[in-house]
């Protein structure tokens, strides 16, 4: 929580309300009789608007507190309120409006509202800002507030939570505001410490957090989804496909630690682990339409919000799990299901009646006649056994985030997937957002809190809509990847259309302060084996590996752009074997051994590989600004300049080009150059040439001094 407290309306940019409040100038909360004392402050659009404040003190009360206009245009009032939570809102000319300088959105009376946790002001606060590892020193700055008493701190703690050890910081008894620390190095890739402050009365203020050594921002991540259970078997044994494919294949949490062990991720150059939930799901079979019988092996059919599933294994396995992987430098984010639970679910049974869910969900299941998309996204239920939360209730959304983030405060996960992020309301994934920031990463960069918003082609302002400072860190990039398949896999769109989703998005977005991860496939979708190869394969059915070669060109050609192309990349099990599969469940089958694996799938994987290491070694690759040379439907020529390293990447993708092309070069493209998949040495001035008969081809050039070059 903020330990100042500034209000303004929504509709004021950020920026401009926190210069003017440099102008206006803070307050600090303070008691009195009834509790602590918390000014409020609102900036309208027009200074003759009429302003009141409303809130839950009062049950909404109207008219509500006047604010007092100032000479300078903002409104203030102050008002003394219990410690703990309140909702209010500003009420301008008539209209409700939520405070857009705080987290948490909720709606109260059919209205839209703003909650604040309300810190006890008699007892001491601290909090965390800046938790980073550079190459001299852990750093992070803690503010210390002390008690309306004024009693000084007297002591800093920093704890180890690994090795149980405590640093004492010298701390001054006069000392206020913002200390900045500095600590050696961690020996251990990551590092989890609790921070605590003590007063000279004995009261403690304490503050969780955890940082990584090795640097990376989330542009230096590349991530693999796994589904346990079609990933493998106690200690790493190969799946079989299950008869029914929606049933379970008997995929463990111990089949994902050896592959760890083995080194399996390490050969793509993984940093970051999406696992698919782990939570206790039903054993019980439901209809999943046309006739079929599924289970939840998928992790999306939860019964219970805390325990791991008895099938892929238990809490140890978890840990050995966590333990082994961030050993080898690997953050593990788990993927979580605020939006909805399964019919066994006991919540379901105990709070039907309560207000929790949207109703029976056999009355109102997506896209039907009922309740289409497009109107009743954030209330309908995927299926008739799967009661959709209602986050309006109060107790169901603090239940639920609760439930949410304690998988974070019980293991050390790295952060969260979260699943069907607009089927809720913005409020619920900000909700989570602000619980974790809180809970165990305050002031962290390394907390990953990736959002599933699910969209079609275009769509950016969407996507833009969940992020932000009290959004998630990232989203997946929908556009860019309905534009990878249709310029490289299944050939229907441009070339030029994948460069102009990765404009579009940074227009749309670029002030977020957002790496989003890049995807070409995962398991809600067709595998993108199967739409290069253009099967029209049943969904239940196994379809064979590729046969035609073209096949193979337009999945090596997709996996250029992927690895190249701003963003982070997020590989989905088996898709770097072009592992085929027309929709669920027939794309989440098992990941074959990799000894049943056709020449062509090796190939493909070597070449996925080779990609991986390429861009964990090129900081131009993961950090660098797009340059885009030429851009047409069937060819496609872009650079990736690094500023901070002057490293240039020059990326070449040709589809079926039918006239030569002659693109001009900046000089940071020229020189001696190495092709870095083929090995072919050029060299580059003033322009490019790409023949007619390029057909299918791509190149990565990189100067041939580049250490990132050698085989």
């Amino acid at each position: 929580m903020p330990l100042k407290r500034f209000y303004a309306p929504e509709g004021l940019a950020l920026p401009a309300l926190f210069a003017a409040l440099l102008l206006a100038g803070c307050t600090h909360s303070s008691s009195s009789p009834e509790g602590c004392v918390e000014r409020f402050w609102i900036h309208p659009a027009d200074a003759l608007s009429s302003v009141e404040l409303v809130g839950s003190w009062d049950s909404f009360a109207r008219p509500g507190i006047a604010l007092t206009a100032r000479s300078d245009g903002w409104f203030t009032a102050e008002r003394a309120v219990s410690t703990g939570s309140m909702q209010y809102a500003f009420v301008v000319d008539g209209r409700w409006t939520r405070d857009i300088t705080e987290p948490l959105e909720e709606v109260a009376k059919g209205q839209p509202v703003t909650r604040r946790n309300v810190a006890d002001c008699h007892a001491p606060q601290l909090s965390l800002a800046s938790v980073r590892v550079d190459s001299a020193a852990l750093r992070f700055g803690v503010t210390l507030v002390g008690a309306s008493d004024g009693t000084p701190f007297v002591a800093l703690d920093v704890r180890d939570e690994g090795s149980g050890k405590t640093v004492s910081v010298a701390l001054d008894a006069t000392q206020r505001g913002t200390i900045d620390v500095a600590l050696p190095v961690p020996s251990a890739p990551r590092f989890a410490f609790t921070v605590t402050g003590t007063d000279a009365l004995g009261r403690r203020a304490s503050r969780r957090s955890f940082a990584w050594t090795d640097g990376h921002t989330d542009a230096d991540r590349i991530g693999y989804q796994v589904l346990p259970d079609r990933f493998r078997g106690p200690g790493g044994s190969p799946l079989s496909n299950p008869t029914n494919l929606a049933m379970r294949a008997g995929g463990t949490l111990s089949g994902v630690t050896a592959e760890l062990r083995r080194g399996t991720f390490d050969a793509l150059a993984v940093d970051t682990l999406w696992l698919m939930p782990l939570v206790q799901n039903t054993s019980n079979s439901f209809d999943i339409g046309d006739g079929a019988l599924g289970t939840g092996y998928h992790g999306y059919w939860a019964t219970s919000s805390s325990q791991v599933d008895a099938n892929l294994g238990t809490e140890a396995d978890v840990r050995e799990l966590l333990d082994v992987a961030h050993a080898r430098g690997i953050r593990v984010v788990l993927d979580v299901v605020p939006n909805h639970v399964h019919a066994e679910h006991p919540y379901w049974r105990d709070h039907r009646a309560d207000g929790w869910f949207h109703g029976d969900p056999g009355a109102c299941v997506c896209g039907s006649v009922a309740c289409p998309w497009e109107t009743s996204m954030e209330r309908c239920a995927f299926s008739a056994y799967l009661p959709d939360v209602n986050w309006d209730e109060p107790a169901a959304a603090d239940t639920v985030t609760a439930d949410t983030v304690n998988w974070l405060e019980r293991f050390p996960f790295d952060g969260l997937r979260i699943d069907a992020v607009p089927m809720m309301p913005r409020g619920a994934s900000r909700a989570i957002v602000a619980r974790a920031r809180d809970s165990v990463a305050q002031g962290s960069r390394d907390l990953l809190l990736l959002g599933e918003v699910f969209t079609g082609p275009g769509a950016y302002d969407k996507l833009r809509y969940y992020l932000g400072p009290f959004g998630l860190s990232s989203t997946f990039h929908f556009p860019l990847f309905w534009a990878l398949r249709g310029a490289f896999a299944d050939e229907t769109g441009p070339l030029s259309g994948v460069t102009d989703a990765v404009a579009q998005g940074a227009l749309a977005w670029g002030d977020s302060g957002a790496t989003l991860a890049t995807f070409a496939g995962n398991h809600d979708v067709s595998r993108l084996a199967s739409v290069a190869e253009r099967s029209g394969a049943d969904r239940f059915a196994l379809p064979p590996f590729a046969s035609d070669a073209r096949t193979w060109s337009r999945l090596r050609q997709t996996f250029v752009a992927l690895y190249t192309l701003p963003g982070f990349p997020m590989l989905y099990q088996g898709d770097e074997m072009g592992l085929p599969g027309t929709g669920d469940p027939s794309s989440r089958r098992v990941l074959p051994d990799r000894a049943d694996l056709p020449a062509d799938a090796l190939d493909l994987e070597r070449h996925v590989q080779a990609l991986a290491r390429l861009r964990r070694c090129s900081t131009a690759l993961r950090r660098g600004a797009l340059e885009v040379l030429h851009a047409s439907d069937e060819a496609l020529v872009f650079g990736r300049r690094d500023p901070a390293s002057n490293e240039a990447a020059l990326v070449v993708l040709t589809r079926m080009p039918n006239a030569v092309l002659h693109v001009p070069l900046p000089a940071a493209y020229g020189g001696s150059v190495r092709d870095v998949l083929q090995g072919t040495v050029a060299s580059l001035r003033d322009e490019l040439t790409i023949p007619s008969d390029a057909v299918r081809t791509f190149a990565i050039w990189l100067p041939s001094t580049s250490p990132c070059t050698a085989p």
